[in-house]
């Protein structure tokens, strides 16, 4: 499991906040389609780690078959961004896998409790 403060930035958001849904929403789909794997520093600096964690996570749980079980079941520690809602496929990075699997074991073993 994550560290108790990445797990507090990662939260579902209610299905009744619907304001808080949207804008979050923007955010991620702004970062899955600015996000390359050389720039990938830049964006956890302008969107966070957790955002940054949740697009690699979505990317991974798009095509499990891409990755090793490893990543599959650390990507399936990231709670859904909705309750009710599987958005997930909408922030898939388009980064190759390869980059994709390298870069969440590098950011999710540092915040690993």
């Amino acid at each position: 499991m994550f560290d108790k403060e990445l797990m507090r930035q990662l939260r579902t958001i209610p299905t009744e906040n619907r304001a808080e849904w949207f804008a979050e929403r923007d955010k991620l789909e702004a970062l899955a389609d600015e996000m390359t794997r050389l720039n990938v520093n830049d964006m956890v600096q302008k969107y966070g780690v957790a955002r940054v964690m949740r697009v690699l996570a979505a990317t991974i749980k798009c095509n499990p078959e891409d990755y090793d079980a490893k990543a599959v079941a650390m990507a399936h520690w990231i709670p859904p961004i909705r309750l009710g809602r599987n958005f997930e496929i909408r922030f898939c990075s388009t980064i190759h896998r390869i980059y994709v699997q390298d870069l969440f074991y590098k950011y999710a073993e540092l915040r690993k409790a």
